[in-house]
């Protein structure tokens, strides 16, 4: 709910005026939009006439309006006594209320004890305007899947008018085919590693300065709640996300009103100082009510690399609720042992190289051994991609050289709903990518996870499932398929409701 503020002036003939403005009605009317006059006309002590409002938020209860002076003109103090004798409220309270600061301000030094009524209290069903900051449009959908899921969940909490999303890349839709994100994935690796840092950090300047700062604040300024979050945004890849978030920072501490939550978030292992300094200064731009994480890692990482001093909560990750949100009916396993492979392009998980050449070499190599093994076994083999240009890139280059032994080369997914409605269809997964092992584990199918970064390993041993986690970033094919023999036919159960409460118990945190 926006804050409500009240004025009164005096006009000829003793005429009183309250003008109301930046609040919600019962009924839903943005006053917002059209700011609503109701004139009392005075006979005699213009105190003594009660009035009505149509749109006003005590709806049809009746108040009365009193000057503080005599003398003034739209936003000069005036207070407001209900019908019923109840104590004043002070236009005071509603400015604080504007700032963000309901409870600060020495004039409500000794309100609690003058029997001051909380206005808000008045009007505890306002539905917010909540707005979802992150990157919902990446080519990678497992970031669609993190948007789309935290919708689903506000929106079951029934307090939601409008859930939107933000893409700090700037983008406003999923792109399809080969697109610019193909050619600026290039060319970022044809940049000199020492000279990559300050052109991204020119570019992203000036992007902002010319087009995400108009948009941005176009997209917040109907917003009651920023949420920041979720995926791994806490991360320093050439301080991609440091200054992306640096920049939405500076637009949410130009709206006082608007609250602002992170939740959700993983949090790198490592961080550039340059990177530890931007991401201090948005979150003190930011000053969010509360910080949730999704795993102990991301909490621990949180706490030494960027402020030791917050209280940070550790979250299921909202891809747990997939089967929910996307309603589908997962498909029994039988007897065709269809096998899907996730194809990711190493240079695309190691932007910055730190797993080294043998990993980018081996990777390739892995996927085809693995093709060829699982064909001799008699497993129907499918090869998917969570969307990523680089990974169908190597998708096609793997198809290509073992089109007899692969069943079904899947095309690109184009939305969230492609990637989850692709992996119902298998009987076991095999991933690098986070969120597809997490939609496996929402939809209760096996899922073998590969490492290559920490937030795999934590999400693995978040849900006991360590055993299914190949913890090398040099996994062998027979290493696999071992598994893969072990453990395809053991039935695997959906996410219990213990996690779904634990995420709608933080979702309602943020609302309340």
């Amino acid at each position: 709910m926006r804050a409500v503020g009240i004025a009164g002036c005096r006009g000829k003939r003793s005429v009183w005026r309250a003008v109301v403005f930046g609040g919600r009605s019962h009924s839903g009317f943005d006053l917002r939009r059209s700011v609503q006059r109701h004139r009392v006309v005075a006979a005699g002590d213009p105190a003594s006439q009660p009035c009505r409002h149509p749109v006003w938020p005590y709806h049809s209860q009746v108040i009365r309006i009193q000057p503080l002076r005599a003398a003034g003109h739209a936003g000069r103090p005036c207070r407001l006594h209900h019908s019923l004798n109840r104590p004043p409220l002070h236009l005071d309270h509603w400015r604080d209320v504007a700032r963000g600061q309901p409870d600060g301000g020495n004039h409500r030094a000794s309100r609690a004890a003058d029997g001051f009524v909380d206005p808000l209290s008045f009007y505890s069903g306002a539905r917010m305007n909540i707005v979802i900051g992150g990157v919902p449009f990446s080519q990678n959908l497992g970031d669609g899947i993190i948007f789309e899921n935290i919708k689903n969940l506000y929106n079951s909490t029934e307090k939601a008018a409008k859930v939107s999303p933000l893409d700090i890349a700037g983008r406003d839709d999923f792109e399809t085919g080969a697109t610019s994100s193909d050619l600026k994935f290039r060319m970022l690796h044809a940049i000199p590693a020492v000279g990559r840092k300050p052109l991204l950090a020119l570019f992203f300047y000036l992007k902002y300065q010319w087009v995400w700062r108009k948009s941005w604040r176009s997209k917040l300024a109907e917003a009651d709640l920023l949420t920041v979050g979720g995926g791994q945004l806490f991360l320093d890849e050439e301080l991609n996300f440091p200054l992306k978030l640096y920049f939405l920072s500076l637009i949410a501490k130009q709206l006082p009103a608007l609250r602002t939550v992170i939740a959700f978030v993983g949090v790198s292992p490592t961080l550039s100082p340059l990177g530890k300094l931007l991401f201090r200064r948005a979150l003190k731009n930011f000053n969010p009510q509360s910080i949730s994480v999704r795993d102990e890692e991301s909490r621990q990482n949180f706490i030494r690399l960027i402020n030791p001093n917050l209280d940070v909560k550790v979250v299921p990750d909202p891809g747990v609720n997939s089967k929910q949100c996307y309603r589908v009916e997962s498909v029994p396993c039988d007897q065709h042992k269809r096998i899907g492979i996730c194809i990711s392009n190493p240079k695309g998980l190691d932007v910055q190289g730190r797993l080294g050449k043998p990993f980018q070499e081996h990777t390739r190599s892995y996927f085809k051994s693995l093709v060829e093994l699982l064909d001799r076994k008699g497993y129907h083999v499918s090869l998917f991609t969570n969307g990523a240009s680089e990974d169908e890139f190597l998708k096609d280059e793997i198809y290509n050289a073992c089109r007899p032994l692969v069943d079904v080369c899947e095309d690109k997914p184009k939305t969230p709903s492609d990637l989850v409605n692709t992996i119902n269809r298998y009987d076991l997964i095999v991933a690098h990518r986070l969120h597809a092992n997490i939609i496996a584990y929402s939809l209760g199918i096996t899922s073998i996870g590969l490492r290559w970064d920490t937030k795999l390993h934590s999400f693995f041993k978040s849900i006991n499932r360590e055993h299914l986690f190949i913890d090398t970033v040099l996994p062998t094919a027979e290493q696999t398929v071992e598994l893969i023999d072990k453990h395809l036919n053991f039935s695997m159960t959906s996410p219990g409701s213990a996690l779904i409460h634990e995420l709608m118990d933080e979702v309602e945190s943020h609302l309340a």
